[in-house]
């Protein structure tokens, strides 16, 4: 416990299969914060879930066309058997993805599957050892 302090690093618990988005910081018009990355935790176990609660959401940013149906809401369905990562995302939406590819960095001992946006993103691995 003493290294968290030294470190000035906050340790905090995740459930094993999440997606967590990491935003580029634009100080002026944060609303407009693309994403850069998604981290996607391990799990020990077999899971199956959809992440529901946190979808990503594209809109411009300014107006309100998401009222319109004229944003895209993508909803990642996650499955993990073994060391296969399985990633599928429920569309909804007219709207269009960001410009930017956005990173999605999993554990290196792991096999990611992208089943459907997979032209939205890069794939890239990270050391993680599970606890």
């Amino acid at each position: 416990m003493g290294n968290y302090r030294s470190s000035n690093k906050i340790p905090i618990i995740i459930r094993g299969g999440t997606l967590i988005p990491k935003l580029k910081v634009v100080f002026n018009q944060p609303h407009l914060a693309s994403i850069a990355e998604i981290i996607l935790f391990p799990s020990k176990s077999n899971i199956s879930f959809s992440q529901k609660n946190l979808p990503l959401i594209f809109d411009d940013g300014e107006t309100k066309d998401y009222e319109k149906n004229k944003n895209l809401v993508l909803t990642p369905h996650i499955k993990i058997e073994k060391n296969n990562l399985l990633l599928l995302f429920n569309k909804i939406g007219k709207g269009k993805m960001q410009k930017e590819k956005i990173i999605i960095k999993y554990p290196k001992d792991k096999k990611l599957i992208i089943k459907n946006c997979s032209n939205y993103f890069i794939k890239e691995t990270y050391n993680y050892i599970l606890e």
